[in-house]
């Protein structure tokens, strides 16, 4: 018998409920895991089905998949990218250079979407993980073997 405000710390299959295991119903994500594993593994024509009329509507419309893609990454849409391009002339926010395939650069922190840069722009702030001392510290180190 369970007293009374006690709460169980594990799933009946011993996972841990913990937050980060939870669905926002209570149920276990690694349960629903295994599980959808299993279906998977006995149903593979419908699987393979499944994955073929994906994969026959992302060709029929490309223009949904980025937008999507953009929507569930950064929170933009394909109209507000299009509308930032515009706005930069096409040319990356650091560099200046016209780009071949703009990347979207935002904050990682707070997911901020600030602008449109190359990819090699985008690396390069990337590598140096934003950090604005990392990145000063990189152009003294330029500047002092500049010749």
């Amino acid at each position: 018998m369970a007293i009374k405000g006690s709460r169980k710390t594990h799933c009946k299959n011993g996972h841990p409920r913990s937050p980060e295991n939870l669905f926002a119903n209570n149920s276990c994500k690694e349960c629903a895991k295994i599980a959808n594993k299993q279906w998977r593994d006995s149903h593979p024509e419908q699987v393979k089905g499944y994955a073929n009329a994906r994969d026959e509507w992302r060709k029929a419309h490309p223009e949904h998949r980025k937008d999507y893609w953009l929507q569930s990454r950064y929170g933009i849409s394909q109209k507000d990218y299009e509308r930032m391009l515009k706005e930069q002339d096409d040319q990356c926010a650091i560099c200046f250079r016209i780009m071949g395939k703009p990347k979207v650069d935002h904050d990682h922190d707070t997911g901020e979407v600030r602008q449109l840069l190359c990819n090699e722009c985008n690396c390069g702030i990337g590598f140096l993980r934003d950090d604005v001392v990392l990145i000063a510290s990189a152009l003294a180190y330029l500047k002092k073997w500049k010749v």
